[in-house]
């Protein structure tokens, strides 16, 4: 069950092992963990800290310049966050075989139409591709970046492989890429782990 509380804006240190979700737009998703509670955390405590993790996944990024002022900094990380609740929200609608929220549904569109904006056909290389965020506002670098990724995942989803980790304080999603389609966990040594030590402990 998807938390309805806000989530707490908590400090994170970005590693290697919080990028499981098997895609860069559902990593980015996990950036809120213990969705599965009443007292989910954001990690994306700052705009600063949007840039930390997003130059650990896979989004190719260009730099952002240091003359971003910190009021702009926080809106548009705002506008970031409110683009993972979009994509969450949307995520969980196939998970429920529902209709997706026109809220997030328009989140998406709006956040999609700014990518492509500053999108261009690459045809030097092969397959060809769309590049994003060569050019345009560097403030807006991230969320462009993710708005792409996001449209690229739903185009192309797997509805049958997405999955929600059951694990406590977890709640993360993922793709279920296994030979056998029976991934249960975002991470055996963590949260299959965890459910096993505590099933053993029950008297």
């Amino acid at each position: 069950m998807v938390a309805k509380a806000e989530a707490h804006h908590t400090p994170h240190e970005f590693r290697p092992r919080d990028f499981v979700g098997g895609h860069p737009a559902i990593d980015f998703v996990n950036t809120v963990t213990a969705r599965n509670t009443a007292t989910p955390d954001d990690w994306l405590d700052s705009y600063a800290t949007l840039l930390r993790w997003a130059s650990l996944s896979d989004l190719a990024l260009p730099a952002v310049g240091a003359e971003v002022g910190q009021g702009d900094a926080e809106a548009e990380l705002r506008r970031c966050r409110t683009l993972r609740e979009a994509l969450h929200a949307t995520l969980a609608s196939v998970q429920d075989d529902g209709p997706v929220p026109p809220k997030a549904a328009l989140t998406l569109e709006t956040s999609w139409r700014l990518a492509a904006a500053h999108a261009r056909l690459d045809l030097s290389t092969t397959p060809f591709r769309l590049r994003y965020d060569q050019d345009g506002p560097p403030l807006s670098v991230a969320r462009r970046a993710l708005a792409a990724a996001a449209v690229e995942l739903l185009v192309d989803l797997p509805r049958e492989r997405l999955r929600t980790c059951p694990g406590e304080r977890c709640g993360w999603m993922f793709l279920d890429v296994s030979k056998a389609g029976r991934r249960r966990w975002c991470d055996m040594a963590t949260c299959g782990t965890g459910a096993k030590n505590r099933r053993r402990a029950r008297p």
